[in-house]
C-alpha cells in the first residue's frame, strides 16, 4: 500500500532525463491499456453512487451484440416499479460507460433526456411523457453503440460494466460471427466472472450470466477475450466447486490490487511530470490544477480501494482456510460413509435374499392354504352330502327292513313253491331222464362224456337231454377247466330216490 508521505514527496521530486526517455518509449498499446485501467478505476470509484431513487428494479436485462467491425451494440432493459407515494416524472441513471446518442424507449413515453460524462461515467436524466403513478410499472430500454476496449495483434478485449440493483439480472454478450474465445496470456482468464454459460447457434457464440443481483455489489462487470477465427464449436467450460471458485476469486482480487498499484504508480508518475513542468514554467493554469486535483482524488480513492481489497483478501483467506478444513472433514466423512454404504449394500443383499426365500415360502404356503381351503370346502360339501346320505340311508334301512321281512316271506313261499315244483318236475320225467339224474346224483358232478360212456346213449341225445334238464332247473353246468361238469340243482340235491 502506498503511504500518504510518499505521495507528498512526489510533489518535490524531479524527473531525470532517463525517466523522460522511458516515458517517450512507451508503446501505443501500453498507453491504451493504462488508459483503460484508469477508466476501470474510475468505474470502481463512481459506480458506488449510481442510484435510481424512488424506483424498484424488478427485472434487469443487458444484451451486448458485437459485429464483425468490433462495434458493440448494447441494450439495457429495466422493468421498474414506483414504490413511492407520489408520481415520478424523471429518473436518473449513472451508467459506468461512455456513450452518446442513446435510443430510449418506455411504455410511458420519453419526453426528453440529458447526458453528462465524467471520469468514464455517463449520467442519464430522462423525463417521462406520462408520470409513473405509485404502484405502476414500466419497461425502460436504453440502447447505445460503442467500440470494444482493446484490439491488439488480432486479440480483442471487451468489458461491460453496469450498476447493480436488487433485481433478477441477466447479461448476454454475443461475439461476432467467426469469433472464438481466446486467452490473452497464461494465467489470465478468457471470460470473467466465472459463473457463466456458453451457447451457440452455429454462427455466433453467446456468453450468458444469470443471477440475483444485490445493490451492495455496487456494479457488475464482465469481460471477454476473443479473436476472429474460423468458426468453431464453443469450448465447454466446467463449473468449479466452491473451494476452487474461492481461490480464483482471491487470485482475481490480488490481480486487481496489482493493477491498482500500477495505476497509483502511473498516476504519481504523471503527477510528478506535471509538477516538474509547472516548476519550470512557473505558471499553472486552471486546467492543470483541475487535473492535479483529479489525480489526487483518484490516488486517494485508489488507496481506499487498496485497503478494502486487502481487507477482503484477508477475509477470503480466512474463509478459504475454514472451507479447506470443512472440505477435509467432509472428505473423511465421505470415506466413512462409503464404508458404511458397502456394509449397508451387503446387508441389503442378504435381506433381499432372505426376503426372496420368505416370499417363495409364502407363495408355497399360500398355495397350500388355498389348496387346503378348497379341500375343506369340498369336505364341507361332502359333509352335507353325507348328512343327506345318512338320512337317505336311515330311510332306506327302514324301507330295507320292511322289504327284508317281505323277502323272507317270499323266500318261504319260494321254498315251498320250489319243493312243489321239484316234485312236479320229477313226476313228469321220462325214464331216460330219471336214469341220467340218478347217475348225476351218484357221482355228484360228472361230464357229458362220462354220462355217454355209462348210458351208451348217443352224444347228441345226451346233450339234448342235459339241455332240457338245465332249462327246467333240474341240473346245472359248472365250468371246470376246459370241461363242463354237470350236477343237480339245489332243489333236487336233497331228494331221495328219484325212480
Amino acid at each position: 500500500m502506498i503511504k500518504k508521505k510518499s505521495f507528498e514527496d512526489n510533489f518535490d521530486g524531479k524527473i531525470n532525463k532517463k525517466e523522460k526517455r522511458n516515458l517517450k518509449n512507451c508503446t501505443y498499446y501500453n498507453r491504451g491499456l493504462i488508459f483503460k485501467v484508469i477508466i476501470l478505476t474510475a468505474l470502481v470509484a463512481f459506480c458506488t453512487v449510481s442510484s435510481v431513487e424512488g424506483l424498484k428494479i424488478q427485472n434487469y436485462d443487458v444484451s451486448c451484440k458485437i459485429n464483425t467491425s468490433n462495434v458493440v451494440n448494447e441494450t439495457i432493459i429495466l422493468k421498474i416499479y414506483n414504490n413511492e407515494s407520489e408520481d415520478i416524472e424523471q429518473v436518473n441513471f449513472d451508467i459506468p460507460q461512455i456513450f452518446s446518442n442513446p435510443s430510449l424507449k418506455s411504455e410511458h413515453g420519453v419526453k426528453s433526456y440529458g447526458l453528462s460524462t465524467m471520469e468514464g461515467v455517463t449520467s442519464l436524466t430522462m423525463d417521462f411523457e406520462k408520470p409513473l403513478k405509485p404502484g405502476a410499472t414500466t419497461t425502460l430500454t436504453i440502447g447505445f453503440v460503442r467500440d470494444i476496449d482493446i484490439d491488439y495483434e488480432g486479440k480483442k478485449f471487451v468489458t461491460v460494466t453496469v450498476p447493480a440493483y436488487d433485481s433478477k439480472f441477466t447479461m448476454e454478450i454475443a461475439l461476432p460471427q467467426g469469433a472464438s474465445i481466446v486467452s490473452p496470456a497464461e494465467g489470465i482468464l478468457s471470460i470473467s466472472p466465472r459463473d457463466y454459460s456458453i451457447e451457440t447457434d452455429g454462427k455466433r457464440i453467446y456468453i450468458k450470466w444469470a443471477k440475483d443481483l444485490d445493490a451492495d455489489e455496487k456494479f457488475f462487470t464482465s469481460s471477454v477475450n476473443y479473436a476472429i477465427l474460423t468458426p468453431v464449436n464453443p469450448p465447454i467450460d466446467t463449473i468449479p466447486d466452491g473451494t476452487e471458485y474461492l481461490n480464483v476469486y482471491t487470485i482475481s482480487l490480488s490481480a486487481v490490487i496489482v493493477l491498482l498499484l500500477i495505476i497509483v504508480v502511473y498516476l504519481m508518475y504523471r503527477l510528478k511530470i506535471i509538477l516538474k513542468k509547472s516548476m519550470e514554467d512557473e505558471e499553472l493554469d486552471e486546467e492543470k490544477r483541475d487535473e492535479i486535483n483529479d489525480l489526487r482524488r483518484n490516488l486517494e480513492i485508489s488507496e481506499v480501494n487498496l485497503k478494502n481489497c486487502n481487507k477482503e483478501i484477508e477475509k477470503l483467506e480466512k474463509i478459504n482456510s475454514k472451507q479447506n478444513l470443512e472440505l477435509k472433514e467432509l472428505h473423511d466423512d465421505l470415506e466413512f460413509y462409503k464404508i458404511k454404504n458397502v456394509e449397508c449394500n451387503n446387508t441389503i443383499t442378504n435381506l433381499e435374499s432372505k426376503l426372496k426365500f420368505e416370499k417363495e415360502m409364502n407363495e408355497k404356503l399360500s398355495d397350500a392354504i388355498s389348496e387346503r381351503d378348497k379341500k375343506l370346502k369340498k369336505l364341507e360339501e361332502y359333509r352335507e352330502v353325507c348328512e343327506n346320505q345318512k338320512q337317505t340311508i336311515s330311510e332306506l334301512n327302514k324301507e330295507l327292513t320292511s322289504k327284508k321281512e317281505h323277502i323272507d316271506t317270499l323266500e318261504v313261499k319260494i321254498d315251498k313253491y320250489s319243493v312243489g315244483k321239484a316234485e312236479t318236475l320229477l313226476n313228469i320225467l321220462t325214464s331216460e331222464e330219471k336214469e341220467i339224474i340218478t347217475i348225476i346224483k351218484e357221482h355228484g358232478t360228472i361230464s357229458q362224456k362220462e354220462i355217454v360212456d355209462i348210458t351208451e346213449y348217443t352224444k347228441s341225445k345226451i346233450s339234448r337231454m342235459i339241455s332240457d334238464l338245465e332249462q327246467r332247473g333240474i341240473v346245472e353246468k359248472i365250468k371246470v377247466g376246459r370241461l363242463n361238469k354237470i350236477k343237480l340243482s339245489k332243489n333236487f340235491e336233497d331228494k331221495g330216490d328219484i325212480s
